[in-house]
C-alpha cells in the first residue's frame, strides 16, 4: 500500500515519515494523509453508497498537490465552446433562478455568469452541452448526466465545507481532467 501511495503522490516514504521512525505521528504530511484517507472514505459512503467513488488517484496523479483548476497552459488549449443556436443564454441581470426554469443549484447567481459556469463545465469534462441537456428543452430533467452533476456539485460542496473549511479546493477539474470520466486508477 505505501509504494502504491508513493506513486500515487510521486514521492518517496519519508514525505510521510522520519526514517527509521516509521511510526511517529508528528509528520504533517502523514496527518494529511490520514484526513485524506477520511475524506475518500466519507465521499464514497456519503456519495456512492459505500461502491465505488474516487480514489487517491481521481485528484493526486503523481502529485502531491491536486488540480481545483487547470493551469494556465492548458487553459490556452480549451476551444470555444460551440453553443447551440439559438443560444439558451440572456444577458438579463437578474438571479438565475428568476430567468431560467428548473435551476436547482445556481439560483442566486446572476443569470449572464450562467453561460460561463456551463461552459465551464463542457471544458472540465470534455463533453458538448448536450451530453447533460436535451438541446432546446434545458429545463427538462430527462437525462441522467443532468441529475449526476447536480449529485457531484453538491458532493463537491459538501467536501469543501468538511474537509476545507468551506475554501473551494475541490473543483469539477480535480476529478474530471477534461474526462466523461474521472480516473481512479494510474494507467499501466
Amino acid at each position: 500500500m505505501m509504494e502504491v501511495l508513493n506513486g500515487v503522490l510521486g514521492v518517496e516514504c519519508v514525505h510521510c515519515h522520519i526514517q527509521d521512525q516509521w511510526d511517529r505521528e508528528d509528520v504533517e504530511a502523514k496527518q494529511t494523509a490520514r484526513k485524506m484517507f477520511r475524506m475518500v472514505g466519507a465521499i464514497r459512503k456519503d456519495h456512492f453508497e459505500g461502491d465505488g467513488g474516487p480514489a487517491c488517484w481521481t485528484c493526486h496523479r503523481g502529485s502531491t498537490e491536486p488540480q481545483g483548476r487547470p493551469p494556465e497552459d492548458v487553459r490556452r488549449q480549451f476551444k470555444p465552446v460551440a453553443l447551440p443556436e439559438p443560444s439558451p443564454f440572456v444577458a438579463e441581470d437578474k438571479p438565475a433562478g428568476e430567468v431560467y426554469e428548473n435551476i436547482k443549484i445556481f439560483q442566486p447567481v446572476p443569470a449572464p455568469a450562467l453561460e460561463r459556469i456551463m461552459t465551464s463545465f463542457t471544458r472540465w469534462l470534455g463533453v458538448e452541452c448536450s451530453f447533460c441537456h436535451v438541446e432546446g428543452q434545458w429545463a427538462s430533467d430527462e437525462k441522467e448526466h443532468k441529475l449526476m452533476a447536480r449529485k457531484m456539485f453538491g458532493m463537491r460542496a459538501d467536501i469543501n465545507q468538511k474537509f476545507f473549511d468551506g475554501e473551494p479546493w475541490v473543483g469539477c477539474w480535480t476529478c474530471h481532467r477534461g474526462s466523461k470520466e474521472p480516473e481512479t486508477n494510474p494507467p499501466r
